[in-house]
């Protein structure tokens, strides 16, 4: 499918082809979203760039091939997206991850204000997540520039959650520049409270090791809080192992907690 859908519109195909609601509506915002990067001055000023469907334009097989159609376009406010539902006497229960879509893709510039935002948001209960060397407040400019950087050096990595639309949650792999450490890289991971429990996590784990595979490191490694247990529990599924454990490490709300301290070698 991806070698027909132009480049920009994959994360698009690949949102539809992650959910069976016959009936989705998505604002531009969130269309944005999920692509990364604006979208075209025409998509904003003509209905009509919605329901084309024929060459040379090929934004559209995003949804078609996935069985969608459009039937409702408000200019720069929402389109409705809707797919023929056909039914089974198969006697199964709905499953409910079909209504719950969402996409894991890597961070462009455009994300950069809602990254940070998120952050926010994630800050006041960081203690909850794994938390790396960069533990530190990026501005919508400064993490513009290190987005960019990240993607000439390939030595650094942040995948997105983009769910229903927004972006729920990051992973981020920070490598090193020294030869000496280049095979490493540190891994943090935050995701909002509302979309815990819905693999969201698992798939960001697997994007990230598949990124690092595919970039020849060898160490992966993280600090998690002891009483971390959920988070611990999703990094000894993918294999990661305990070295160490630092006492007293952290310092929440007036009370210490012990750190561990994981790895993985691929």
């Amino acid at each position: 499918m991806e070698q027909h859908i132009e480049k920009k519109y994959i994360p698009l195909s690949n949102y539809f082809q992650s959910t069976q609601q016959s009936t989705i509506q998505l604002s531009f915002t969130e269309i944005e979203n999920i692509l990364g990067q604006k979208l075209p001055n025409a998509s904003y000023l003509n209905k009509s760039w919605w329901q084309k469907t024929k060459s040379p334009l090929k934004h559209f097989l995003a949804w078609t091939m996935n069985g969608y159609q459009v039937t409702a376009v408000q200019p720069g406010y929402y389109v409705t997206f809707h797919k023929p539902v056909q039914y089974e006497n198969s006697g199964e229960t709905t499953d409910d991850a079909t209504a719950y879509p969402f996409i894991i893709r890597q961070a462009e510039l455009d994300d950069a204000r809602d990254i940070v935002l998120l952050g926010e948001q994630l800050s006041l209960k960081m203690f909850k997540y794994p938390y790396g060397q960069q533990h530190q407040k990026y501005s919508v400019q400064s993490l513009r520039k290190s987005i960019a950087e990240w993607k000439v050096a390939n030595t650094s990595i942040m995948l997105l959650a983009i769910v229903r639309g927004e972006i729920g949650g990051y992973l981020f792999l920070e490598g090193y520049h020294s030869p000496y450490l280049k095979h490493r890289a540190t891994l943090t991971i935050g995701l909002l409270d509302a979309h815990t429990n819905k693999g969201i996590g698992t798939r960001l784990m697997a994007g990230a090791e598949e990124w690092a595979i595919k970039n020849k490191l060898r160490r992966l490694e993280l600090n998690v809080a002891k009483t971390n247990e959920a988070a611990i529990a999703l990094f000894k599924k993918f294999d990661y192992v305990v070295e160490g454990e630092c006492h007293d490490a952290i310092l929440i709300d007036g009370h210490f907690e012990n750190e561990l301290i994981m790895s993985k070698t691929l």
